[in-house]
């Protein structure tokens, strides 16, 4: 058996990797996500990833892959890991550079050594064990760091020397339901009331929910989604959880759209607009983008035409970037109904008039939009944005939607993904995560290990 050391997961043919991924109910460890974090330049060495996949092979055939990334910063991990590295400062210790497995911006339980079947996992979890730490001696790093594991993975690795660090998450569970009203019967009246209220509000506002899924999700359909996840984190200044660029979005169509699941809504009426035929993006097609420091407003809808989604006017004086232009040159109203011309980063020197979002020049466009990915039994939440804001559209496309869809196609989970406790209220259980650590130092190692019990009883 041999081990060999890649930097790009693309360097192993999509077929080999996930014939060891695709058996894991996780879908964040497949060859089309993972390929699509890299090539499209997000998860990358400028950005302070550095891959180093360890693999092991008996002769032509990959019986196990560990995907690790040398780290400089905990960014993009969302395991808020600022305080060890404050206490390793404080004993003198280094945190930094360390080496880290996980799918990379990816906070759902997921992480594990991908292992052939016919192996024996505990000899080759061994083995990749020993190669993980002499890749940590070699290159000298401070730790070695497993964020976001799947629960019953630790138990596989033993004694190695790991501290487990737990987490608070949130989980639907479908306990059998067969219809959404049937998942409105766990709550009392009150509860039940407050939901049908929030649901009906979106179709009281004019608006249609779709799910799309399979080969309806077009490169404009992501392209669009790439947009709003810009718009959305550019509200949080640099608190922003931004780790993604508009290439990787349109790298998942070829990649990994079977794994996609987007809730869209829509203005009442536009789904039957007649729109020009749908265009396929490149990953590197111009189209405009928001201005650099523009500031989003989410509940920003009344402003002069143009302004969108509360954008600050650019440099120039212009009319603040929508983030919705499909193409250099189209611009996209954010006003709801409004269908008048709408001024767009990079609309050009003519003046042209802006295409209405029930209209655009791919066809209908969606006023905001959920981003999901699907597998098995599992649903998982990952992104959100939206060009105007409406009393509980978001609860509607992240939270009800999806329900209704995991009920509909026999989901036995849905992860909405981590942070909010109103998730609570809306039927999510809290469930314990994990991740696993192990420091060079041994003053590190003693302070996690004199504290983490204590750590972990407060989570």
């Amino acid at each position: 058996m041999r081990v060999h050391h890649i930097e790009r997961v693309a360097e192993v043919e999509q077929a080999v990797w996930d014939r060891l991924a695709a058996p894991l109910e996780t879908p964040f460890l497949e060859w089309g996500w993972l390929s699509a974090l890299e090539e499209s330049g997000s998860i990358a060495a400028p950005h302070g990833w550095h891959p180093r996949h360890v693999t092991l092979w008996r002769g032509s055939r990959l019986v196990a892959a560990a995907p690790l990334y040398i780290k400089e910063h905990s960014e993009g991990e969302l395991i808020f890991d600022y305080a060890w590295a404050d206490a390793a400062y404080q004993v003198g210790a280094e945190y930094y550079p360390k080496l880290v497995g996980m799918s990379p911006a990816t906070p759902s339980p997921a992480y594990r050594f991908l292992i052939d079947s016919q192996e024996d996992r505990d000899e080759i979890t061994a083995r990749l064990l020993e190669e993980i730490e002499a890749l940590r001696r070699r290159e000298r790093l401070a730790g070695v760091h497993f964020q976001h594991i799947e629960p019953s993975w630790a138990a596989e690795l033993g004694n190695a020397g790991f501290h487990r660090w737990t987490h608070q998450g949130y989980q639907w569970r479908n306990r059998g339901f067969s219809s959404f009203d049937d998942y409105l019967a766990c709550f009392n009246k009150n509860q039940r009331r407050n939901i049908r209220r929030e649901r009906a509000s979106v179709h009281e506002a004019g608006i249609t929910v779709k799910t799309i899924t399979g080969e309806a999700i077009s490169a404009d359909l992501l392209d669009t989604m790439s947009r709003y996840y810009e718009a959305h984190n550019a509200q949080f200044g640099p608190w922003a959880a931004k780790f993604l660029n508009r290439r990787f979005f349109l790298e998942l169509e070829s990649r990994y759209r079977s794994r996609i699941v987007l809730i869209a809504a829509y203005r009442d009426g536009t789904l039957e607009a007649p729109g020009a035929p749908r265009a396929q993006l490149e990953p590197g097609a111009p189209r405009a983008q928001l201005e650099p420091g523009t500031v989003v407003d989410p509940r920003a809808g009344a402003g002069p035409a143009g302004a969108g989604m509360g954008a600050r006017a650019g440099n120039e004086g212009r009319a603040g970037a929508d983030g919705l232009a499909l193409r250099e040159g189209a611009g996209v109203s954010s006003h709801a109904g409004a269908g008048r011309a709408g001024a767009a980063a990079g609309a050009g020197t003519e003046g042209r008039a802006g295409a209405d979002a029930g209209g655009g020049v791919f066809g209908p466009q969606p006023i905001a939009m959920s981003f999901l990915v699907a597998k098995g039994e599992r649903l998982v939440g990952r992104y959100w944005g939206a060009a105007e804001w409406h009393d509980n559209l978001h609860f509607e496309l992240c939270y009800y939607a999806p329900i209704a869809y995991a009920i509909e196609t026999g989901r036995r989970s849905f992860d909405p993904g981590i942070g909010s406790a109103h998730k609570l209220r809306r039927g999510f259980e809290a469930v314990e995560l994990a991740s696993l650590h192990k420091f060079r130092d041994p003053r590190m190692q003693t302070v996690v290990s004199v504290n983490i019990g204590r750590i972990n009883a407060l989570q």
